[in-house]
């Protein structure tokens, strides 16, 4: 979806409230987007979960000068 929100890595809000109101006609085209709404959002939540995982064992890393110094 970076297209629609150059520069943007995430979702806003109010696009993902628009995303949410989109209705198609056909229930197979309302099911695929549905279906890749959960998709974002789930992925969003694996990568801030990594992402805290990784924070929380950095400091016990023997390399963790180099990894904070970037």
């Amino acid at each position: 979806m970076a297209g629609f929100h150059p520069g943007k890595k995430s979702w806003a809000k109010a696009y993902r409230r628009w995303l949410m109101a989109v209705g198609f006609a056909h229930p197979a085209q309302q099911i695929v987007l549905q279906d890749h709404i959960h998709s974002v959002t789930d992925a969003e939540a694996r990568i801030k979960r990594l992402t805290k995982q990784i924070a929380d064992l950095l400091p016990g890393w023997g390399l963790a000068q180099v990894v904070e110094a970037e």
